[in-house]
């Protein structure tokens, strides 16, 4: 996986995704926009123009391709973190608020009204209320830990 996905939050990918016009392909993310391509058959480069609304040849002196994120690689990343597939190992977030937002590590299963997951601490959440943890906030979480156990 690209290492600038690796450093988008799951909104962020969402965001680029939905904004795509038709046919992009790969986009490079900036301050304040994101620039999508898109490539010919004869390989000439497109960049889509917000302002005209349609597809303008790129003429930049820079390959997209040395900067650029697929958008296949974001549509997959998205469709991973949304699965509901969990295996132990897995480090996830809860999706209930009341819960808070602490990092669990999965350790087992148990079906009790509902399938429950079982975590390094000891406690337990039904799987429905969990979703996978992103590369990001996985390694916020080992800071803090870190931090808290200095």
């Amino acid at each position: 996986m690209h290492k600038q996905i690796e450093n988008l939050s799951i909104e962020q990918m969402r965001e680029i995704v939905e904004g795509a016009p038709e046919r992009a392909e790969v986009c490079i993310p900036c301050l304040e926009d994101v620039m999508y391509f898109a490539k010919r058959d004869d390989g000439k480069w497109f960049k889509w123009s917000n302002g005209y609304n349609q597809w303008l040849e790129y003429f930049g002196k820079v390959d997209p391709m040395d900067l650029a994120m697929d958008l296949n690689d974001l549509r997959t990343a998205i469709a991973k973190h949304d699965s509901q597939e969990f295996k132990v190992g897995d480090w996830v977030l809860t999706t209930d608020p009341w819960f808070g937002k602490a990092l669990l590590r999965i350790t087992g299963f148990a079906m009790v009204a509902e399938k429950t997951a079982f975590f390094e601490c000891g406690g337990f959440f039904r799987v429905s209320a969990l979703r996978h943890a992103t590369s990001l906030e996985i390694k916020a979480g080992h800071r803090l830990e870190a931090e808290r156990h200095g």
